[in-house]
């Protein structure tokens, strides 16, 4: 959904300007026209859900393994740390308050040595 509004940013901004009736909300309005970088936030915000949706995919996976959990919350983690500390602080401090009260569940050094012992791990930077 959010990919789709991304999508029509060109013609909601000729709706807009040509039939400006059809929208009748000022406030939309001015958000598709003077705001700048709501577009931009829109397809950030699609890029962080479409990732977290994924990682969820893999947890409920028939063939799930704690590895997959790690590898996951690690790209999650980049991610999150992605986030622009200006433009989304509040977003970003939920999402890292939320990631860390997951990852607790995961924290013991048993489950960090099979991680990184583990033949997909390779000491290897993760890279977007």
């Amino acid at each position: 959904m959010l990919k789709s509004i991304s999508r029509l940013e060109i013609c909601l901004k000729e709706i807009i300007n040509k039939n400006s009736d059809m929208i009748t909300s000022e406030a939309i309005k001015i958000i598709i026209n003077q705001k700048r970088g709501f577009f931009n936030d829109i397809n950030d915000l699609a890029n962080i859900i479409k990732s977290i949706k994924e990682a969820i995919l893999t947890f409920e996976s028939n063939k799930v393994t704690l590895i997959d959990y790690y590898f996951a919350l690690a790209y999650l983690g980049l991610l999150i740390s992605k986030i622009s500390k200006d433009n989304y602080m509040i977003f970003r401090q939920y999402i890292i308050k939320i990631f860390n009260k997951h990852f607790i569940l995961y924290d013991f050094d048993k489950y960090l040595l099979i991680y990184y012992i583990h033949f997909r791990y390779k000491g290897m930077k993760l890279d977007i």
